[in-house]
């Protein structure tokens, strides 16, 4: 197969179950496993997985099983649950002959990325058999942490396989997906209190995606423009991390080029242009922005620069 080929990843439907199987057996399950290096086949016998169990992960809607393809084929995949505040990673799997390309780190980068982006998770977790020394050390050079939490292997189930050892175990590694928040950069809207309050709900609801603030405020403080792309913490009236936000647009025109668009989306129930920039007018003018400035006779005219500010809501850390 050309590695050169770009991989492609998409969510599982049940029409992949049987390619699912195969791939996962050939990845851990007999001789033809021992092409690569996740083999178990000196551990365990029998079936890693079947098309029942496959099926029921496809089915899950707290589930995404996800699928990596090259040129049409499938080379990988791997199972990400939704448990909440973290994702739980498993039936990790990478095609034999594919293994030791960097298929396999490309595969758990996406599973992280999900996880992280989408689902807004804060930490993956998966299991992994202590006898896996190799398996481990992979996991631990991309960020996963032992806990020394184990968990038995259950024997007698013959739907994990056959045992070839009575010590068979599994250790829990976790991984955080969001540096310290601390190392972050603040994002505060409006003044401490009801206003701030209103906004930030709009904010954690989904109704406010858009931002203004005035290029002289930035001045003011010697803050540099936001970047798109750049993550912030939100906080509230009480000064506490509610949510992280990303930048997704960031421009600086004269405050009479505002559209309606950008209007309707900072989500405080503005119709017109008018009554927005009345809203706003109100706000730049009161004695807290003035203070704020430095300059108690502050007021804005159509030529006044502002900054339009677009981002998504990353997640919810209430």
């Amino acid at each position: 197969m050309n590695t050169a080929l770009p991989l492609a990843f998409r969510a599982a439907t049940a029409a992949d179950v049987p390619a699912i199987v195969e791939l996962v057996q050939s990845a851990y399950r007999g001789d033809a496993s021992r092409v690569g290096w996740t083999t178990e086949a000196d551990l365990l016998g029998g079936q890693r997985t079947d098309p029942a169990a496959v099926a029921e992960v496809v089915a899950d809607p707290l589930t995404r099983l996800i699928l990596a393809e090259r040129d049409g084929l499938l080379v990988g995949c791997c199972q990400l649950q939704h448990r909440g505040d973290y994702a739980y990673f498993g039936m990790f799997s990478v095609r034999p002959s594919e293994q030791g390309g960097g298929l396999g780190k490309a595969v758990l980068a996406e599973a992280e990325r999900h996880a992280r982006d989408i689902w807004g998770v804060r930490e993956m977790r998966m299991t992994v058999i202590t006898l896996r020394k190799e398996l481990l050390e992979w996991y631990v050079r991309r960020g996963y942490a032992h806990t020394g939490k184990l968990e038995p292997f259950p024997y007698g189930d013959e739907r994990f396989g056959l045992p070839l050892r009575d010590d068979l175990e599994f250790e829990l590694l976790v991984k955080p997906l969001w540096e310290d928040l601390s190392a972050l950069p603040i994002c505060e809207f409006a003044f401490p209190g009801p206003l701030r309050d209103r906004l930030v709900e709009a904010v954690l609801s989904g109704a406010k995606t858009s931002t203004t603030g005035l290029l002289a405020d930035y001045e003011h403080e010697g803050t540099p423009l936001a970047e798109v792309g750049e993550r912030s913490v939100v906080i509230d009236s009480q000064g506490k991390p509610v949510a992280i936000i990303e930048v997704t647009d960031v421009s600086v025109v004269p405050l009479a080029e505002v559209d309606l668009a950008h209007a309707v989306d900072e989500g405080e129930g503005y119709a017109t242009v008018e009554q927005w920039r009345a809203g706003h007018e109100r706000f730049w003018h009161g004695e807290e922005m003035r203070a704020a400035l430095g300059d108690p006779e502050f007021t804005v005219d159509d030529a006044t620069p502002v900054i339009l500010e677009r981002f998504r809501l990353v997640v919810d850390l209430r």
